[in-house]
């Protein structure tokens, strides 16, 4: 799964009967685009090795690392794509896997559960989530002319 940025067809490339552009994300697409796919299965992956065990500086290393890759991830989209990605994307998606990270770590889930701070992923997530839904995917964005066969 790849973090899609979306680039408008050339003028050019739709009269020559080229592919019609894709239709605009809808929220869900947006949201479930938070956090690069790659990024998570590397994530869970560096979880599963036997060094990791329970101790908290591994874990928050591991953290860390994979949170710097999301923007990295999302650079590599947009330049695939021939576009820049705003800032607020990339700050939105690395506090988003932040949070997930934070959230489908067992052992940094149980720390911040003996601190009474387990709820900190889920509200924080769902919080960010739909600023993230409102401000990268705005209501009633224009969505591109339709393609003429």
């Amino acid at each position: 799964m790849t973090t899609a940025i979306r680039q408008p067809m050339s003028p050019t490339l739709a009269q020559a009967g080229g592919a019609p552009p894709p239709a605009p994300d809808s929220w869900l697409d947006a949201l479930s685009k938070l956090v690069p796919g790659e990024v998570i299965v590397a994530f869970t992956a560096a979880l599963q090795l036997p060094s990791i065990g329970d101790q908290l500086t591994p874990h928050l290393a591991i953290l860390i690392l994979f949170a710097a890759l999301v923007p990295a991830a999302l650079w590599r989209s947009a330049r695939r794509a021939g576009t820049a990605a705003p800032l607020l994307q990339y700050v939105v998606r690395t506090a988003m896997f932040v949070l997930y990270g934070l959230g489908t770590d067992s052992f940094l889930a149980q720390q911040l559960n003996d601190l009474r701070l387990s709820w900190i992923p889920g509200v924080v997530g769902i919080a960010l989530a739909l600023f993230a839904a409102l401000v990268l995917s705005p209501p009633g964005a224009a969505a591109p002319p339709p393609a003429r066969a």
